[in-house]
C-alpha cells in the first residue's frame, strides 16, 4: 500500500492493535515536514499589532537553542468561543504561522514564538514589575544609594513582555528598585 502524500507516518494511539488491516481504515496519519504550521494563541492586546506576511522566530520550548523562521499567514477576525463565563478575562484569537521547511522539526512539538511588531532604537526600558500604578501617574523607586529610595514620576510608553518603555523621568544609567 503507497500513501498518496510524502512525509512522516504518524501511528494512530488504538487501544486495540491488530495485525489485520481493513480496507479504509485509518491506522495513522502523514504529517507533510515541508507544509508545517505553528498555531498559537493571542490576547486582544497582541493582537492589533499582528498583520499578515510578519516574520516570526520560532523556537521548540524543549529544545530552545534550535531556531526556525516563518511568517504568520492568518490572524481570525473572531474571537475563539470560551466555555468560561469570566467577563473580566480579555478575548483570544487564532494566529497561524507557516513555518519554513527544515528537517529538524517535528510535527506535533510545541513552539514558542516571537513576532516584532515595532522597534524603536535607543529606549530607556525597566522591568515592569519596577512601575508602580497605584497613584493618578505611573512611577519607580529610584536608587539613590546606602539603600535609600526616591520615588519618581515616569511617562511609560510601549510595554513588550517583561519590559516597558520609559519616556520621561528615567535616563540611562539610573537604577530603580523592584518593589
Amino acid at each position: 500500500m503507497y500513501a498518496s502524500a510524502s512525509g512522516i507516518f504518524q501511528m494512530n494511539e488504538e487501544d486495540s492493535k491488530t495485525r489485520a488491516v481493513t480496507e479504509g481504515q485509518l491506522i495513522g496519519s502523514i504529517t507533510n515536514i515541508s507544509k508545517l504550521k505553528f498555531m498559537t494563541i493571542v490576547g486582544e492586546e497582541e493582537l492589533f499589532r499582528l498583520k499578515v506576511g510578519m516574520p516570526v522566530k520560532v523556537r521548540m520550548t524543549a529544545q530552545k537553542d534550535l531556531q526556525f523562521t516563518g511568517k504568520v499567514s492568518k490572524v481570525s477576525k473572531f474571537a475563539r468561543k470560551s466555555t468560561d463565563t469570566d467577563l473580566k478575562q480579555a478575548s483570544q484569537f487564532d494566529v497561524v504561522i507557516d513555518l519554513k521547511p527544515d528537517a529538524r522539526m517535528y510535527g506535533g512539538v510545541s513552539l514558542e514564538g516571537d513576532i516584532e511588531t515595532m522597534r524603536k532604537d535607543k529606549v530607556t526600558v525597566v522591568s515592569s514589575l519596577a512601575i508602580m500604578r497605584d497613584q493618578t501617574e505611573p512611577y519607580v523607586l529610584l536608587d539613590k544609594g546606602n539603600g535609600q529610595t526616591e520615588s519618581l514620576t515616569i511617562q511609560a510608553g510601549m510595554e513588550s513582555g517583561d519590559k516597558t518603555e520609559v519616556v520621561s523621568g528615567l535616563k540611562p544609567g539610573d537604577i530603580v528598585v523592584l518593589p
